[in-house]
């Protein structure tokens, strides 16, 4: 067996961190559930309905997964670490990729009582949602380009 590369200690520990920001991101869709959503109350906002009732489940799902992913970084050097790896950030970039659009679709859009929307700029709205939806992006870009060098292949038996 070949020694760790720092880089798979950097990308198992990335991936823990993940879990972690996942936790809090599903945390944080089951408080908005119970409580109504982002205005309290009973509001029934299609808006809200459409970006955080599924990603509950989803994030649940992506949550555990990462969890037992990054163990297995830290402790298994088999091919199906590698190929689990990779589908992890394949699926987690479809669907950010789809989440992202139903956000960003949404950004600066007010719903008024009678349905209609108008634009206007909701600052701190931006900025949670550049966060939430552009990182896993550039987590999972950068984890896929370095589990594709040869040196990394290399250590999975691949």
């Amino acid at each position: 067996m070949s020694k760790r590369p720092l880089g798979v200690t950097l990308v198992a520990v990335l991936t823990l961190l993940s879990s972690g920001a996942l936790w809090c991101l599903f945390m944080v869709n089951c408080t908005l559930l119970v409580v109504g959503g982002p205005y309290g109350g009973a509001s029934g906002d299609w808006l809200y309905t459409t970006i955080h009732y599924p990603t509950i489940t989803v994030t649940l799902v992506f949550l555990v997964y990462s969890f037992f992913l990054s163990i297995c970084m830290f402790t298994l050097t088999t091919k199906y670490v590698w190929y689990a790896s990779i589908l992890f950030w394949i699926l987690l970039l479809s669907f950010f990729s789809s989440w992202a659009y139903t956000v960003w679709r949404n950004i600066g859009t007010s719903y008024n009582q009678n349905g209609s929307t108008t634009w206007e700029i909701t600052y701190a709205w931006q900025y949670e949602a550049i966060m939430v939806t552009l990182l896993p992006f550039a987590y999972s870009i950068g984890c896929l380009t370095y589990f594709l060098k040869q040196k990394t292949m290399h250590y999975f038996n691949l």
